[in-house]
């Protein structure tokens, strides 16, 4: 999960928006698998970035969806 979030956070970094949602969403599935509030928070962290950046990609949407599933657990 930590691995997904630093690679997620380093795509960040360089505007690659469609990859670092990509990396989100895999560590927010982990977070979800092993319970992990800690990596549920820092995933929403990040979604909020990058939703001040584009929302239009598709990976965006998908990570936005899974953790809004997760929120409502």
């Amino acid at each position: 999960m930590n691995m997904h979030l630093t690679q997620a956070t380093l795509l960040f970094a360089e505007r690659d928006i469609e990859e670092s949602a990509k990396s989100s969403l895999k560590a927010c599935t982990l977070a979800k698998t092993i319970h992990s509030h800690k990596g549920e928070v820092e995933v929403g962290c990040l979604l909020e970035q990058l939703q001040q950046l584009d929302t239009a990609h598709s990976s965006f949407r998908n990570l936005q969806m899974n953790l809004g599933e997760v929120m409502h657990e």
